[in-house]
């Protein structure tokens, strides 16, 4: 029986070691993902400031179905600036 005990520890240890390198791995590519579309988007529309303009057109208006993907985009962007990003509950 205490050998069982032993067995089943080492073996939640390994889980745990596993578990602890594909988060790690997740957000890896999370983070890639991320940087990849940001460079894609800014290659394909220009970049935004914080405000949600145009950084070469500053009396760009953008259309209200956009402006809440940019204010998400903004936050996140700010949270990466904070390194925050990775203490971030997900549902």
């Amino acid at each position: 029986m205490k050998n069982e005990y032993k067995q089943k520890v080492v073996l939640v240890k390994e889980l745990k070691n596993e578990l602890k390198d594909i988060q790690m791995n997740l957000d890896k590519n999370r983070n890639l993902l991320v940087e990849e579309f940001e460079k894609w988007y800014n290659d394909n529309y220009g970049k935004f400031n914080e405000n949600n303009q145009k950084e070469e057109d500053l009396t760009f208006n953008i259309e209200d179905e956009s402006s809440t993907f940019f204010n998400a985009k903004s936050k996140v962007d700010r949270l990466h600036k904070k390194g925050m990003m990775n203490t971030i509950k997900r549902k």
